[in-house]
């Protein structure tokens, strides 16, 4: 196991992993969903191993917890020892397995006194392990006791309750960590709504931008790989030039000049996913904010994520085959319809050029940016917040949009068809006051051809 920040710091090319983690009574521990190659080398011999490894947060605290006094251990000196400074506290990055570990160990121990850790010879070095104050010697053990008190009546309520709770579709309690609170706190601080009816939202941040590095460098080197691409496509560059003067002229990005009072901190380097079946966008451009800096950290590593505030799918599909007329429609650039604060656009900065010939040119995203990490929460947030404004004025849109929305899907219906009309009309109303425009309607009927 590694964690993000070496793995980020290493920049290692991460791949998907489903593999899950337990530990002490099954327990489950949470990690990225992701595995690394990472080559091991030993400091002191000619030693190698390439091993796989899964991302996750955090292994463990600093080990050890406390700083230890090792000056009457009498170390010899003409040991190498793996960790020199194994007795200060330390930050854990990386735990091998046992496979592994019993191919470390070689032949070799030294009993330094009573009462102290030996050294244990490994193809890493010499390591110090065990030993501490004896103590006297005591087992515990844990068992699972059947409680036979309760009656035959109670013990099948009991079972049936179970049953029940196992197939109870309701919506279950939000259970949100920390971090998602915060994120939920910022918003409700950090966001305004402008003149034209739109949100305006600041990125939230977990910890200081300043742990961002260099990115300008990587940005370049993706860039001109990218340009080379479209340079053999004629066709897809027409279309990516497309996308990107699309973005520009409806104000969702804007040029950085030379002097500008904030300087560019964070460059999003970026490609383009082809979806030929869609009936609007064929080239979407997607931006990467999960390129690690020079520190090793990325845009995403500093960013809170937000909690999920949409209904299941589950949840709204049930809803949807109840429906007599059924209702679909899609918000248009939904995440672009949200502005980022001016003081936050220069963590969304790009590179492009129409052409070879030009000088590359740096250009700030104004809006929230697909690829973030809390571009979703923060879009939907906005979502709900317009259906709390407008509550008064559109009460049946302002249900919809918390109900029956996966993301930027509208997914609904009715009992009859002017039923059915009324949705579309208080759904299009409230969401034109937010500057979100709905589109690719499209309505089906019981029984009917249309």
């Amino acid at each position: 196991m590694i964690t993000s920040r070496l793995a980020n710091q290493l920049q290692l090319r991460k791949c998907k992993s489903f593999m899950s983690v337990s530990g002490i009574g099954d327990t489950g521990y949470a990690t990225d969903e992701f595995s690394v190659d990472v080559l091991l080398r030993s400091h002191c011999s000619e030693y190698s191993s390439l091993i796989s490894a899964v991302v996750a947060g955090n292994i463990t605290d600093l080990q050890p917890s406390f700083c230890l006094d090792v000056s009457n251990w009498n170390i010899p000196c003409n040991l190498n020892l793996a960790d020199p400074e194994f007795f200060r506290p330390q930050r854990i990055d990386l735990l091998i397995g046992a496979s592994l570990f019993y191919e470390l160990l070689c032949v070799g121990q030294v009993q330094l006194s009573a009462g102290l850790p030996l050294l244990q010879k490994t193809r890493l070095g010499w390591v110090v392990c065990g030993g501490g104050s004896p103590v006297e010697r005591r087992s515990l053990v844990a068992t699972a006791c059947k409680d036979d008190t309760k009656s035959p009546d109670e013990r099948l309520d009991c079972l049936l309750r179970q049953f029940w709770e196992i197939e109870d579709c309701s919506e279950p309690i939000m259970k949100w960590t920390k971090e998602e609170l915060d994120c939920e706190a910022h918003f409700v601080q950090h966001s305004t709504r402008l003149k034209s009816g739109a949100y305006a939202v600041r990125l939230p941040l977990k910890c200081s931008s300043d742990l961002l590095g260099e990115s300008y460098p990587q940005a370049v080197r993706r860039f001109l790989s990218l340009e080379r691409k479209l340079s053999r496509h004629p066709q897809l560059k027409n279309q990516y030039a497309a996308f990107i003067k699309e973005y520009l002229e409806l104000g969702h990005m804007s040029a950085v000049p030379a002097n500008a009072s904030l300087t560019p901190q964070y460059f999003l380097p970026h490609h383009c996913v082809l979806k030929e079946d869609s009936s609007t966008t064929k080239l979407r451009v997607v931006f990467d904010g999960s390129a690690a800096t020079t520190s090793g950290y990325s845009l995403n590593d500093v960013l809170m994520s937000g909690p999920v505030i949409q209904p299941k799918l589950l949840h709204i599909l049930l809803r949807f085959r109840y429906h007599r007329v059924a209702i679909t429609g899609d918000i248009c650039k939904m995440y672009r319809c949200v502005r980022v604060f001016p003081e936050d656009s220069h963590l969304q900065c790009i590179l492009w050029r129409d052409s070879t010939q030009d000088e590359l040119q740096v250009f700030k995203l104004d809006t929230v940016t697909y690829g973030t990490k809390p571009a979703a929460f923060l879009s939907v947030r906005a979502m709900h917040q317009l259906a709390e404004d407008e509550q008064l004025m559109f009460s049946k849109g302002a249900e919809i949009l918390r109900r029956d929305f996966y993301v930027d899907d509208l997914i609904s219906g009715g009992a009859s068809v002017a039923e059915a009309v009324n949705i579309m009309q208080q759904t299009s109303g409230i969401l034109a006051k937010g500057q979100f425009r709905l589109r690719k309607w499209c309505r089906k009927r019981i029984g009917s051809r249309f």
